[in-house]
This record gives structure tokens, C-alpha cells and sequence, in this order.
């Protein structure tokens, strides 16, 4: 197994308030005496936008705290897979969540964000923080992250949530707040909060849209609640601040649409769209002529498990399809004639 080593944009701070509770607890008993940490995604968090917008926590945390002018993701740069990556340390190809949507073989079943399956250990390779933590004797909590609702390793966060978008910031934040007021024992150490509201309207409007400036003041206002509060409660927490991937804007006039030779070939299981299709293909001779057909369409990036960059680690796990397609910059993928505005990644 290849671990990553690749950059994400992160901003670390510390609110660091220790107190003689860590004094009660034996030298044998590591994981209590342990600092508290809460790791918190910002998800779709461009690497200029805090710069752009200004948002005044994450700058303050930016400019007072440790921080990376910019993030590589994982390939592909989807949320499920980068999200999966940041709490495994793996690549996609090797913890086997290599998008947001796909097809096992094996399993004969499809992953897909909404579904069922994302409560079912067995898509989930590798060993996520909560899990190591677990082993550790150490408690821990999620206020929503890939793979905290199934149970891998035969393990889950000692608290969790079913991810459920419409849930306000505050109230994340503040449950947060209220594992941390726990008695010690049961208090988590590790803790992940995530937040999809940047994401959700970089997709819609676009990357440097007023609505992705409200949405990012939104969730600067809810981090702010969460510093406010930690100082009241005086232990010592260190915030990891994520992204997972960037923004970019599309419109109608860069859009690919795939031809029907390829959409409505039985023997073509199509999955996604955007900046990431897969195909699912057994036979041989239609790998190659599908491969032949999309080669021929200006912008568009075909990839056979032959000619896949090395550099993308995006080859051994058997839910990778026979042929990869990834646009180039800023060029979207579309499987039915739509039209196409706002942004991707």
C-alpha cells in the first residue's frame, strides 16, 4: 500500500487552555492525557477564496496559525475519495473509494452518494483515524465524514450522525462543543466536522459567486461560534482546518457530450459525469472500439487501464473501469443534452 504524499490546504491553530484535569489521569492511561483534536472540512474551499473573500475567522486562523497556499487532491478530485484519503492516508486505488460513484465487479453493486451502500463497511478499505483511535483506547466522534456511518474494521466513531445536509451549522458546532463538556472518560479526543455549503454553491453558481461568499461567511461565523466556545470550556484543542478540492467555472459552450454510440451500448455501464465518467466495459473489442470513438473528441482525456498515468495511482483495485474519462480544464462531461452553468471539480 502506497501512502499519500501529496498537499491539502490546511490551517492548523491551537486553543490550548490546559487545566489540572490532565494531572488526575496515570502515565499508563496515554489517550487521556492526550490534546483534543478537531478536524474540520471546508468542503469545495478554493485555495484563493479566503484570500478573495476574506472571510474573518478562517483569515485570522490563517494568518495566526500554519498554513499551505494551496491543495493537490487525490485523483480523481471528487469529494468522497479525497475526503476518504485526508482521514486513511491512502490513494484511491489502494482504500478503493475512487469516486463519488462506481461500480465493484466483485460486488456487483454500486456505490453512489444517497444510497444505502455508503452505511456498508464493505466498500471501505485501509484504516481511517476513528478506527486507529478505537485501537488506541481512545474515544472519538464525527459530526459527518465519509465512511463514519459504516462499520469498518467491524468499527465506527464512538459518536456519530447519518449525513444529513440540512442540518445548520450551529447545531453542528455546538453538539461538538457538548462532547467536549463530557466527563472525561467518555469525552472524545478525536473529533471530524464537516461542512458542504461552499461546495454546494460553487456547484450551482459558480466559484466566485455572491452565493459562495454568503455560503463561506456562513461557515465563518460557525467556526467562530465553535473558537468562542472552546475558550469557555478550557481544554486544550488543536483545529485542522481541510479542503478537498477546488472550483472551477463551466458553461454550456465548453460541454462534451458523449456520443450515442457509447451511451446506448448495452454493453457500456456509464458511470458519472462532470469531470469524471466511468466506463464499465468486459469485452475487449468494445473497450477498443469505445476507445477509438472517444479518442477522436477534442478535450477529452480517454484513459484504458494501459495508458492511465502513473501519477494519478488510479489502476490496481477492480473498481477501476476499462476506460477512464476526464476532461481537460474547464471542459464537463455530459451524458444527456442539458445544458451545463455553474462549476465542478
Amino acid at each position: 500500500m502506497k501512502i499519500i504524499t501529496f498537499t491539502f490546504l490546511i490551517i492548523l491553530t491551537s486553543c490550548s487552555y490546559f487545566t489540572n484535569e490532565q494531572q488526575q489521569f496515570s502515565n499508563s492511561d496515554k489517550s487521556q492525557k492526550a490534546p483534543y483534536v478537531i478536524l474540520i472540512s471546508i468542503d469545495g474551499l478554493r485555495h484563493d477564496y479566503i484570500e478573495y473573500f476574506k472571510p474573518p475567522t478562517l483569515l485570522t486562523l490563517k494568518n495566526k496559525g500554519l498554513s499551505t497556499t494551496s491543495l493537490r487532491p487525490v485523483f480523481p478530485s471528487k469529494t468522497f475519495p479525497n475526503h476518504y484519503s485526508i482521514i486513511t492516508g491512502m490513494y484511491a486505488e489502494n482504500h478503493g473509494l475512487i469516486s463519488n460513484s462506481f461500480y465493484s465487479p466483485k460486488l456487483k453493486r454500486t456505490y453512489k452518494i444517497g444510497s444505502d451502500e455508503v452505511s456498508k463497511g464493505e466498500w471501505y478499505g485501509g484504516e481511517p483515524l476513528w478506527v486507529t483511535a478505537k485501537k488506541n483506547n481512545m474515544v472519538s466522534a464525527s459530526y459527518f465524514w465519509v465512511g463514519s456511518e459504516a462499520k469498518i474494521q467491524g468499527l465506527r466513531p464512538d459518536f456519530y450522525y447519518e449525513y444529513n445536509g440540512r442540518i445548520p451549522g450551529e447545531e453542528r458546532v455546538d453538539q461538538v462543543i457538548n462532547w467536549l463538556k463530557l466527563p472525561a472518560l467518555k469525552r472524545p479526543h478525536f473529533i471530524t466536522l464537516y461542512f458542504s455549503k461552499v461546495d454546494s454553491a460553487g456547484h450551482k453558481y459558480g466559484p466566485l459567486s455572491d452565493e459562495v461568499k454568503e455560503a463561506l461567511f456562513d461557515v465563518d461565523d460557525s467556526i467562530n461560534r465553535l473558537i468562542e466556545k472552546l475558550k469557555k470550556i478550557n481544554l486544550p484543542v488543536n483545529i485542522i482546518i481541510v479542503s478537498d478540492h477546488g472550483m472551477t467555472k463551466i458553461s454550456n459552450s465548453k460541454k462534451i457530450t458523449l456520443p450515442k454510440s457509447i451511451t446506448s451500448n448495452a454493453k457500456i455501464k456509464i458511470v458519472g459525469k462532470g469531470s469524471l465518467a466511468l466506463l464499465y466495459i468486459d469485452d475487449a473489442q468494445v473497450v477498443r472500439e469505445a476507445e477509438k470513438t472517444l479518442k477522436s473528441i477534442p478535450h477529452l482525456n480517454t484513459y484504458t487501464k494501459e495508458n492511465t498515468p502513473k501519477r494519478f495511482h488510479f489502476l490496481n483495485n477492480e473498481r477501476i473501469p476499462a476506460i477512464t474519462l476526464s476532461p481537460d480544464l474547464p471542459y464537463y462531461i455530459a451524458t444527456k443534452n442539458k445544458s451545463v452553468d455553474g462549476g465542478t471539480h
